[in-house]
């Protein structure tokens, strides 16, 4: 058949027809319907009139291979497709399949290791924690899991790591036992926790196993439950599979050497009996490095903070040599805007900038020094930072949970958390790393949005005072509606997610009545992501000193990892600090 010049009317690509030359449409028509309101807008296929008089079609670039060509007789440049095919089928049907193919799904994990203090000493460890859990997530979703396997899969590896206080390695008890926290809420919002939970090896699983099992119907009508603490926790995970542990297995050399540390403080302040070593804990000479005392006992997370060439081992009470990953140069850049940002590499690609910034819509200042200088009696479970520091400089102040987001491949989001709760803790007591709305928050998208908006949060900080603003699920409640607090406590809308999260640190947790007042500082790090039909957006914030945080979207060969650090001449204002990308879809 002779070859003949292509032409088509402005039609969709699911009703595209061929038409002879002589009913060939004008050049320059929309490549979008105008009937939006139908329903989502399709792309089109347009002619377009080139020089010689003959059509041109105009086709979507994404829709061809990354060199340029079309299957057919012609090439795709600057556009357009440029070449004569069949008149019968238009160089064939595998055109029309090009144009019909949809967009490759994107799947994305993100990752938080606690807001605090990273000193520069060991932050290679926290960000590389960051970056391996983010990998082992990706790697869940790449061989078909679903969001809520990767969020479980990245945890399971942070509670694995002694450097996080989640799962082995975490804060002690007063009687030198390990209790932890974690939750886990699906795409639904439906959700399973455990709180004061012992001798489980990885709270998260049992907390996901109680999420699965909450789907099921009881015998008798029961209510299957999404909470469970204590004795009840672990006997449930032994009903059901999940390993159970002796407290030694879960017990850290650091671990061991703060608990020592605060009974000591705790006896001479108190006046207690000294309390005897934790069964199964060894008692070799005590390191002689820096350890993180200062915020243990009221905050949620204060990990181990090995010495200097020391690397943070997985799951031995011994520490062992490691290399130490190589560290880049800290810089500012203008795009971080205020706020420092490190990256640390592993023999891998270097990591990639996550842009952080230092929003304009802050109308508060944080003025509580990094070291109280007020003493106070204490008894029980707290322990003044000032007089349990005296003679020890600080090298890592984390607060509270690690935490997780997940997407995958179908568009569903997933979070975690995990912790081991503050240090000297009463046994039984449940942190916000256990409480849904709290520690961990997910907005389900509502069936009749067509953009499927869908956010998820998780926080990590000063427990009681996350719990007594609800911090997870305003944040992102306020995230998903892009509205801030006003001054009369109106809702007053916003479109930067970066500026609704300092703006929630600021007016929502900072100024609520029952934080502003309390007597120990208040402290948060928040990272969220909002899912919608253009991409994700990824958002984090915090008013501690640091915030490490991590993401790796499916179309990256390796995740971000960053260090979000407020600039030094800043240090004891604590204003918060936010930063963030979008992930294309």
């Amino acid at each position: 058949m002779p070859c003949a010049w292509a032409t088509a009317k402005l039609v969709t690509l699911h009703d595209l027809s061929i038409m002879k030359e002589d009913n060939e449409p004008s050049s320059g028509d929309s490549l979008f319907s105008d009937e939006s309101a139908a329903g989502p807008v399709e792309p089109k296929y347009r002619v377009a009139e080139g020089a010689d008089g003959h059509s041109h079609g105009h086709v979507l670039e994404e829709t061809f291979d990354d060199d340029g060509t079309v299957p057919g007789n012609g090439m795709f440049v600057s556009g357009y497709y440029d070449g004569c095919c069949s008149g019968d089928d238009f160089g064939g049907d595998m055109v029309m399949d090009r144009l019909r193919s949809k967009p490759k799904p994107v799947a994305a994990m993100f990752v938080h290791a606690g807001a605090g203090f990273h000193s520069h000493t060991n932050e290679e460890y926290h960000l590389e924690a960051c970056r391996r859990a983010a990998q082992l997530g990706m790697a869940k979703m790449n061989a078909g899991g679903s969001a809520v396997d990767a969020v479980v899969e990245a945890t399971k590896c942070l509670e694995d790591n002694t450097i996080t206080n989640a799962g082995v390695g975490s804060n002690l008890c007063l009687d030198g036992t390990v209790e932890c926290d974690a939750t886990v809420v699906d795409h639904n919002g439906r959700s399973g926790a455990v709180g004061a939970c012992s001798h489980v090896r990885y709270p998260v699983m049992l907390a996901e196993k109680i999420l699965i099992e909450s789907y099921k119907v009881l015998a008798l009508r029961r209510i299957s439950p999404i909470l469970l603490v204590g004795e009840g926790a672990r006997q449930y995970a032994k009903e059901h599979g999940i390993k159970v542990v002796d407290n030694e297995e879960m017990v850290t050399i650091n671990a061991r050497d703060r608990w020592e540390k605060w009974t000591e403080e705790l006896r001479k302040a108190t006046g207690s009996p000294r309390h005897s070593a934790p069964s199964g804990m060894h008692m070799p000479g005590r390191f002689d490095h820096s350890a993180a005392l200062l915020t243990g006992t009221f905050n949620e997370g204060q990990p181990d903070s090995p010495r200097n060439g020391i690397g943070a081992s997985s799951t031995s009470n011994n520490r062992t040599e490691a290399a130490v990953p190589t560290r880049q140069r800290q810089s500012m850049t203008p795009e971080t805007q205020g706020a420092q940002v490190c990256s640390v590499s592993t023999g891998s690609p270097p990591a990639k900038r996550i842009r952080v910034m230092e929003p304009t819509l802050v109308t508060s200042s944080l003025n509580t020094p990094v070291t109280p200088t007020r003493t106070s009696h204490t008894t029980g479970d707290q322990l003044d930072r000032a007089q349990a520091s005296q003679d020890m400089k600080p090298e890592d102040e984390i607060y509270d949970t690690v935490g997780v987001i997940a997407i995958d491949y179908q568009g569903r989001i997933a979070a975690a958390s995990s912790s081991g709760g503050i240090g000297m803790k009463h046994r039984g007591r449940v942190g916000p790393a256990a409480l849904v709305g709290i520690g961990t928050a997910v907005i389900p998208a509502d069936e009749g949005d067509k953009s499927g908006t869908t956010v998820a949060a998780v926080t990590s900080g000063t427990g009681e005072h996350m719990a007594t603003s609800m911090a997870a699920y305003k944040c992102a409640e306020r995230l998903y509606l892009s509205t801030v607090r006003g001054r009369d406590g109106s809702d007053v809308p916003l479109d930067s997610e970066a500026k609704i999260l300092t703006s929630f640190i600021d007016h929502d947790f900072m100024a609520h009545p029952g934080v502003r007042n309390q007597e120990s500082r208040p402290a948060i790090g928040i990272m969220a992501v909002k899912k919608t039909s253009r991409g994700y957006y990824f958002t984090f914030g915090h008013n501690t000193e640091s915030f490490a945080v991590a993401s790796f979207a499916s179309t990256e060969k390796e995740p971000r990892c960053t260090m979000s650090r407020v600039p030094e001449t800043r240090h004891g204002r604590h204003r918060p600090v936010a930063g963030g990308l979008k992930i294309s879809i």
